[in-house]
């Protein structure tokens, strides 16, 4: 614990082993209950803690720390500019950090490695006369006090919204994009360079939306005019495929062959050529709806349609309707890593293929999954799925062990137009509404621009794992609460009141209860926060709460 206590011109500053009296040149301090010393220094300065270390700025910009009695000496460039952001600015130390506040650049100081270090935390901070600054441990959530215009709240943008601020808003309408060789995103409306600017594209007008993609020859294959063309990153010249019905549905690269299907029709390119891959599917036209998605892995070929999934294997001919997606419209398929495939839906929530049977995915609370219009897999082991309410993430373990009966359901996390989003509507394209740019960064297609991010930045919101117990009623009647509760014979109502201090989302904190007197099985706790009970039977009970607010909490 330290404190930080002001007298005149005198200010001492306490720790658990240290004190410290800070005069106009001198600095008294006491150490691990040794015998006081003193430093003195040959002109006026400045002392500002930062954890159990104290950071000195002389009036000739030297910068010094302080520890344990310790004195040391920086004379690096970091130390320097501290110096200088030092002057004229505002210093705010309280329990959560040091802040340093200058033009509008709020700044941590912290020592890393025993050396002094700034961070900036808020950029363009516009808050007039600020009186007090506060950060959660992780310094995502952040709040800055005004003492003439109340108080604002500052979250971390893990999330890039690529948004063209032209009046024509159908260049920040993606669909289908796919990634050139400088890093620049290339759509049917817009070019997005690597840094993220977009600008009309002038290339080839009038291509269809839903059909992009760049083989590993940097070829670029496009549905336009009724037709499969190939074109390179000059888009100097067309060259026609192959006729289709429609535009191209799909667009896929397996082993460096490209597959596409329109609606009537599978195949794949060999040498510019197009060669029908089932033709059987064409004939049978007649019962097989039009095809909205396409999915192959080295034996299975997944067929989604308007009114349900299909499958073919090996050399089959005829497509198998697989039963649990009967009348289903399938909007995307994909792999969870290759362990299990991911089938969206319109309207009717998404589905897990796995060890020859499809199990439906349990429905998130806001009902989010009912649409699926794309979804993809990170090296975290976490899946990632757009739809018309947001963006949710799911991690693949607890997919598959719940279709493999091993848990009751799958946590879900939410991400809105709060975390940087322009819009929560993002778009489906039969091909990549969302793609993995050489940088690592995701890329996925909204109503309201490109959403950028790398997922291996983001954090959940800060959860301090804390549950309190707010209010205990018997029949309405307020009970002082305590470890163990008798409740007398003739009551009605017994009402817990739980709360848990949570900075992020709070559809992400999933609140839960049970009753340790027989086999466990856990409630949701309503988003009151209070657990009812009614006439339990005789006996002696453990109530048990839990919060989960992300992965590992």
């Amino acid at each position: 614990m330290q404190e930080l206590l002001k007298n005149n011109n005198h200010f001492y500053f306490t720790s658990l082993h240290e004190l410290y009296i800070f005069e106009t040149e001198k600095v008294n301090y006491v150490a691990d209950n040794h015998v006081p010393k003193s430093i003195s220094f040959s002109s006026a300065f400045q002392a500002i803690p930062t954890g159990d270390h104290i950071i000195i700025f002389r009036g000739d910009h030297a910068v010094y720390s302080l520890y344990k009695g310790e004195l040391t000496e920086h004379k690096d460039s970091n130390a320097t500019k501290i110096s200088e952001l030092i002057t004229g600015s505002i210093v705010v130390v309280n329990t959560s950090g040091t802040f340093i506040l200058k033009n509008n650049q709020l700044h941590q100081l912290f020592i890393s490695n025993g050396i002094p270090t700034l961070q900036l935390i808020i950029d363009n901070l516009n808050v007039q006369d600020v009186s007090d600054v506060f950060g959660e441990a992780t310094m995502q959530t952040m709040v800055v006090s005004s003492s003439t215009d109340g108080v604002y709240v500052f979250k971390k943008q893990y999330f890039r919204s690529i948004l063209s601020p032209l009046s024509h808003t159908y260049i920040n309408n993606f669909y289908a994009q796919t990634e050139l060789s400088d890093g620049s995103i290339f759509s049917a409306n817009a070019i997005v360079d690597s840094k993220g600017t977009i600008s009309r594209q002038n290339k080839i007008k009038d291509i269809d939306q839903s059909a992009l993609l760049t083989d590993s020859n940097k070829n670029i294959y496009l549905s336009y005019n009724n037709g499969l063309f190939k074109t390179d990153e000059t888009f100097q010249h067309l060259k026609k495929i192959a006729d289709v019905d429609g535009p191209v549905r799909n667009l896929i690269s397996h082993h460096d062959t490209i597959w596409f299907a329109d609606r009537a029709k599978i195949g794949y390119i060999f040498n510019d050529l197009f060669f029908e891959s089932y033709p059987g599917i064409s004939a049978t036209r007649s019962h097989l709806p039009d095809i909205t998605a396409l999915f192959k892995d080295s034996y299975t070929t997944w067929i989604g349609t308007e009114n349900g999934l299909y499958m073919m294997k090996g050399n089959q001919t005829e497509p198998e309707s697989i039963q649990e997606l009967r009348n289903k419209r399938i909007s995307y398929i994909t792999t969870c890593y290759g362990n299990s495939i991911f089938i969206g839906t319109k309207g009717q929530g998404c589905f897990i293929y796995k060890n020859g049977t499809y199990t439906s995915m349990p429905m998130d609370k806001n009902n989010a999954l009912s649409t699926v219009n794309a979804a993809i897999s990170d090296l975290n082991g976490f899946l990632w799925i757009t739809t018309n309410r947001g963006l949710l993430k799911a991690s693949i373990k607890e997919i598959e062990k719940f279709a493999a009966g091993k848990a009751e359901t799958v946590y879900y996390y939410y991400y809105y137009k709060e975390d940087g989003f322009a819009t929560n509507e993002f778009n489906n394209a039969n091909t990549s509404p969302v793609i993995i740019k050489r940088n690592g960064l995701f890329s996925f297609s909204s109503l309201k621009g490109l959403v950028w991010f790398n997922p291996s930045d983001i954090k959940p919101g800060y959860f301090p794992g804390h549950i309190f117990i707010d209010e205990l009623t018997i029949d309405d009647s307020l009970v002082k609460p305590a470890s163990e509760i008798e409740l007398p014979p003739t009551y009605t109502n017994f009402n817990v009141k739980v709360s848990v201090p949570y900075w992020g989302n709070r559809n992400n904190l999933e609140l839960s209860y049970a009753l340790s007197d027989k086999e466990l099985k856990w409630y949701p706790v309503d988003e009151s926060g209070f657990i009812h009970f009614t006439k339990l039977p005789n006996g002696s009970y453990t109530l048990l709460i839990k919060a989960r607010a992300g992965y590992g909490d």
